[in-house]
């Protein structure tokens, strides 16, 4: 049985120097790893890439990414969104797959 609670939290605290569009999903990929690794029960794929979606939404959406121009930059997270789940849709059957191995 799964549990079907997947939240994504990236605090902002300790982020400093430079921060991009692609550190902060690279942080996600990295955070939505930790947590599916730290569970005992993994939620549904559906449950966990709707979390991921929110979070991008949250978190990689309203940074404003420099020179680009305002007009442009709502296609530009949309094609980061997309490459974004398409991660996350194969970091989730690989960790699912390295769990069933009891690695």
């Amino acid at each position: 049985m799964a549990s079907e609670e997947f939240v994504i939290e990236m605090p902002v605290e300790g982020f400093s120097g430079v921060v991009t569009a692609n550190g902060l999903v690279d942080r996600l990929i990295g955070r939505v790893k930790d947590q599916l690794l730290g569970l005992d029960l993994i939620p549904s794929k559906d449950v966990v890439m709707a979390a991921c979606s929110k979070a991008f939404d949250d978190y990689v959406v309203p940074f404003d990414i420099p020179m680009v121009p305002n007009f442009i930059e709502p296609y530009v997270d949309a094609q980061l969104k997309s490459m974004f789940l398409a991660t996350i849709d194969r970091l989730y059957d690989a960790v699912v797959a390295k769990k069933a191995a009891g690695k």
